[in-house]
């Protein structure tokens, strides 16, 4: 009997020759036997394992078995415990016969799971990108799938082990549309059968949603002769001017355009200082309705405000007025 082209012992008639093998390792049994009255030898198997050759010689002198134990060859079994596997080798002359009972013990080899691929996700700020990550294992064994979280993770993502469902809002902010329309991000997961671990990762694309511009404006009074000085601030800052703030970050605040129209007479909006000036002359007392725009390229906001000249101080002073009743 010959294992692998080496020569090995015979158990005998009656005996059990035992021998090991591995999942997925090619395994050649030879079996040489020969009669003594130089009689042709017919050889058979019984219970042969799944997948194993059976090849006998033609001219009878020995019978060859060659097998690759499949990847459940370890979990699957033909004599009742995992693993294990039973044939009978039979040779006769056609009067007399001899029989070899021969069990294989399969060790397994564990395969390592794997992720499926997945598309690159394209998502808007403001939207949901959701998707399944979903692995399976050669050896059916159970798999634990993992997000592996970083640095560079975003706040907000959501992923459940158990379904491996992956979701993600992405916040208005995610884009910085000063310098760029679009941000990738790349995540990274994890499966593991207890053994190996595989990883694969999928990327998202986040695009920027412009956000309009927000525009606060007050109105304003100056007495006659003096000269009104309104600020306009282009970002975060206090009131009491005009404000106009782009909510994509104080970068694209500062890019804003912003235009008046109706101005009266003498007025004067300097963008290097930005501040509005006027003064008013003798015929302008009254109220001037005045519209101013803010763009940042792709949104524009409006408002209106009120310019009010007044001839004294006390025209522009609240009043209290008492009344009684009989």
């Amino acid at each position: 009997i010959e294992l692998d082209g080496q020569q090995i012992e015979d158990a005998g008639e009656g005996e059990v020759l035992r021998l090991q093998a591995s999942e997925g390792v090619p395994l050649r049994l030879g079996v040489y036997g020969f009669d003594a009255d130089g009689d042709r030898l017919h050889w058979q198997v019984a219970g042969l394992p799944r997948g194993m050759q059976f090849v006998p010689a033609a001219d009878g002198s020995r019978a060859e078995l060659v097998w690759v134990p499949d990847q459940f060859s370890a979990q699957d079994s033909n004599a009742g415990s995992a693993g294990v596997w039973r044939f009978e080798l039979r040779a006769s002359d056609g009067v007399a016969s001899f029989v070899r009972n021969v069990e294989i013990a399969v060790a397994n080899v564990n395969q390592a799971p794997r992720i499926l691929p997945l598309p690159l996700q394209l998502v808007q700020e403001g939207m949901t990108v959701g998707f399944t990550v979903r692995a399976i294992d050669p050896d059916n064994d159970a798999l634990r799938l993992s997000l592996v979280r970083d640095g560079s993770t975003p706040e907000g993502v959501h992923f459940d082990a158990a379904s491996g469902y992956f979701e993600w809002t992405p916040g208005l902010g995610t884009v910085d549309n000063a310098t760029a329309t679009q941000r990738a991000f790349v995540f990274t997961f994890q499966a593991s059968d207890g053994i190996d671990t595989v990883t694969q990762q999928v990327q998202v694309r986040v695009f920027d949603v412009n956000r309009p511009p927000v525009l606060q404006v007050s109105n304003h009074a100056v007495l006659l002769g003096n000269t009104l000085t309104v600020p306009v601030v282009l970002g975060s800052g206090a009131g009491g001017g005009i404000v106009a703030h782009d909510p994509d970050g104080e970068a694209q605040s500062a890019a804003l355009a912003i235009s008046f129209h109706g101005l009266p007479e003498g007025a004067v909006f300097d963008s290097a200082s930005g501040l509005l000036s006027w003064t008013p002359g003798p015929g302008q007392i009254g109220d001037s309705v005045v519209g101013v725009t803010v763009s940042d390229g792709y949104n524009t906001r409006s408002a209106t405000f009120v310019l009010r000249v007044v001839a004294d101080a006390q025209a522009q002073a609240p009043r209290i007025v008492v009344s009684t009743t009989p």
